[in-house]
């Protein structure tokens, strides 16, 4: 199933991303009547440790992601499918996933009348419009049927919105920092020799200021010398 569903969006990003309008993809002028303008719009690279399914696009940009592991399944079970009948495991067909990202939301929407060209569409989620119960409001999944009785999930988001939720843990780990200590640490920038360089120049102007002004901090009408 992996395979097959790699292979068809292969193919459709290729295509999709050779479209200079929709009409090139066949879909209806009369619902796509404006040309996609990747030069206006434009779609930055994605950093994932995921497959790509194709070279960088200039429309879409698809990431395949990991199958679904037996903790998601099961998560999923207790979950959504705790009323169905058993096996309630047997409800759980999205075990492939992918990632399609967009910079303008009119291509969003040409990609979505084009995966019904392409697959048979099982379900949508728009969570990009109402808010999901998992509060995580930042695309449209849409579920398709694949070989064996299993389903793909292509979840449609925006680039920024895939970087955020990219680099979502590490937004987690300045909000739960207790002080500027906790911020000393690399977080988002990768240069190991940038990274030594910049925490040390931190340390010291820290440790300069502590000195010169000591017991500078007032809380009320107590002085102390802490941050």
């Amino acid at each position: 199933a992996r395979a097959h569903f790699q292979s068809k969006l292969a193919g459709l990003e290729m295509v999709f991303n050779k479209a200079r309008c929709p009409e090139d993809l066949g879909l209806a002028p009369h619902l796509f009547r404006l040309d996609f303008e990747p030069d206006r719009f434009v779609l930055p690279a994605a950093a994932s440790d995921g497959p790509h399914t194709a070279p960088h696009g200039r429309n879409v940009f698809v990431l395949l992601g990991e199958n679904k592991s037996a903790d998601s399944a099961l998560r999923k079970v207790t979950d959504e499918y705790f009323w169905m009948p058993e096996p309630k495991a047997a409800h759980v067909k999205d075990f492939v996933r992918a990632e399609a990202h967009f910079a303008d939301p009119y291509v969003m929407g040409a990609w979505l009348e084009a995966l019904e060209q392409e697959f048979t569409v099982v379900r949508v989620k728009p969570k990009l419009f109402v808010a999901p119960s998992d509060g995580q409001q930042h695309c449209i999944l849409v579920n398709v049927a694949l070989e064996f009785g299993l389903q793909g999930e292509i979840q449609c988001l925006f680039a920024e919105h895939a970087a955020i939720k990219r680099h979502s843990h590490k937004w987690y780990q300045v909000a739960r920092a207790t002080d500027c200590y906790g911020l000393l640490s690399p977080i988002f920038r990768n240069n190991p020799a940038v990274l030594r360089e910049g925490v040390t120049q931190a340390r010291q102007r820290i440790v300069a200021e502590e000195v010169e002004t000591p017991n500078s901090h007032t809380r009320g009408d107590v002085t102390d010398g802490r941050w």
